[in-house]
């Protein structure tokens, strides 16, 4: 229960690798087999390896005039930053709503982390893991923290670079305030690697907007412990059965919730049972990464057809 209750998945240790295989046949070179009389007959062929691909897939893209899905294999550890960063950009355009130019100005910074993440490039640093270095930005102390990076991106004077800054260069004074409250609001609700329903049912109740008190959290905390210690090993693996016994825990727990609360928690879970949905669909994370190649193409050549 400690995991649990912590409300936060920490980020194994360990380099980050990034695998990228190319599908088109210009992509692979043939090896001839190479036979012995004692070990390896002449019919045999060994099979055909691919050849590298160019790191900057971006690049590849400009030269070919196109990216595949399946020209990218991301890496899992890849994928999970991706998908935290892409949940902080889809709730802050939720929270600021803000206009077309400065929502593309938005997009821009997380398609760059984004295209720099799958890439395995120099990257700014995701907020929201322990060891938080306070950052003064606009007057406002905003605590941000670095994630799992094989490489920081750094400025002009060596100092490392945060997604969070970048993102608020981009806001209004008045929209700092909100988006701080975002991000405390992400940290709680953004899932680990192995969430499933109970911890999502979990994380609805610790949703700083729910603001539930200290007293009912609880009440209600101990109800949900004893349905995960309840759970064998294999039932932990079973899909069907862990959505069964979330469903009877939330009734449960939500005989202890005002109907207002309720709608709220149901909403909150709601949004993490998409989020998940979106991310376990085949070719998801990969069509994430092109799309930010593909924003950040189109702004630039924009850029370089614009007259000073």
């Amino acid at each position: 229960m400690r995991t649990l209750a912590s409300g936060a998945t920490i980020l194994a240790s360990g380099a980050v690798a990034l695998s990228l295989v190319a599908s088109r046949p210009d992509h692979a070179r043939a090896v001839e087999p190479q036979a012995t009389v004692q070990t390896q007959p002449a019919t045999k062929e060994k099979k055909s390896q691919p050849a590298p691909v160019p790191r900057s897939l971006s690049r590849a893209m400009a030269e070919r005039g196109d990216l595949q899905i399946t020209d990218v294999l991301l890496n899992p550890m890849l994928r999970f930053e991706m998908k935290q960063a892409t949940f902080l950009h889809r709730m802050t355009v939720e929270k600021l709503r803000p206009e077309p130019q400065q929502a593309q100005a938005l997009a821009l910074v997380f398609a760059n982390y984004i295209r720099r993440t799958g890439e395995e490039r120099p990257r700014p640093i995701l907020v929201g893991y322990p060891e938080p270095p306070p950052v003064q930005t606009q007057g406002a102390d905003i605590v941000l923290t670095p994630g799992f990076q094989t490489e920081n991106q750094v400025d002009d004077n060596g100092r490392p670079l945060y997604l969070v800054a970048q993102a608020i260069a981009v806001l209004r004074p008045e929209q700092v305030k909100p988006f701080r409250t975002t991000i405390e609001r992400w940290k709680t609700l953004r899932q680990g690697i192995t969430d499933g329903p109970l911890k999502r049912l979990y994380r609805s109740l610790f949703d700083p907007q729910l603001a539930l008190p200290k007293e009912k959290l609880a009440v209600l905390i101990p109800m949900l412990q004893d349905s995960i210690e309840g759970l064998s090993s294999l039932e932990r693996r079973q899909r069907d059965r862990m959505i069964k016994i979330e469903k009877k825990t939330r009734a449960k727990i939500f005989k202890e919730l005002t109907p207002d609360q309720q709608r709220h928690a149901e909403k909150v879970i709601q949004m993490l049972q998409d989020d998940s949905a979106r991310w376990e669909q085949p070719g998801h994370a990969e069509q994430i990464y092109i799309d930010a190649v593909r924003l950040e193409q189109s702004v630039n050549a924009k850029q370089k057809n614009t007259p000073d």
